[in-house]
């Protein structure tokens, strides 16, 4: 093995265990986060709205009166987390870098093999580069202008002028 096919080979491996393997976490964790948000609204509100129908006015005990506050406030804070951090956006962001960095590191295995001179491994090598360079900067942006001026997380009251 060249020293050309050694070095693509080397980076190809580091494509894997650091960047694709980071964002095969980040998109799990993002999902469970968000199914577990959601199914903490739906299970709360739910739960809210059977102890209302079925507590009787006559038997409304303190328990029931704390669920009916408590649940609503546990289904408005997890509805809260999810919307003001952009759960489901962050999800969707992390698993389209997840593809980019699988469809860079299978190119670039297929590129390798099919490589016959050191300066085509040159060449490979340095446009995967600058194209994983490219994929991560596009998610720093991605992920930032989530919380760009204008959104929910930093609104700025309208100027009069």
């Amino acid at each position: 093995m060249t020293n050309q096919e050694q070095a693509l080979s080397d980076f190809l491996g580091e494509l894997h265990r650091n960047y694709e393997s980071w964002y095969v976490r980040a998109t799990r964790r993002s999902y469970q986060w968000y199914i577990a948000l959601q199914a903490i609204i739906l299970v709360t509100s739910f739960a809210a709205a059977v102890i209302a129908a079925v507590v009787d006015k006559d038997h409304f005990s303190n328990a029931a009166r704390v669920s009916l506050i408590l649940l609503p406030l546990l289904g408005a804070l997890a509805t809260n987390i999810l919307t003001h951090t952009k759960l489901y956006d962050q999800w969707r962001l992390r698993e389209q870098g997840r593809l980019e960095f699988q469809g860079l590191i299978s190119e670039g295995r297929m590129r390798l093999a099919a490589a016959a001179t050191p300066e085509e491994l040159t060449a490979i090598h340095k446009d995967l580069h600058e194209r994983a360079q490219k994929a991560e900067r596009d998610q720093a942006e991605g992920f930032f202008s989530f919380f760009a001026a204008g959104s929910p997380a930093q609104f700025t009251a309208p100027t009069s002028g």
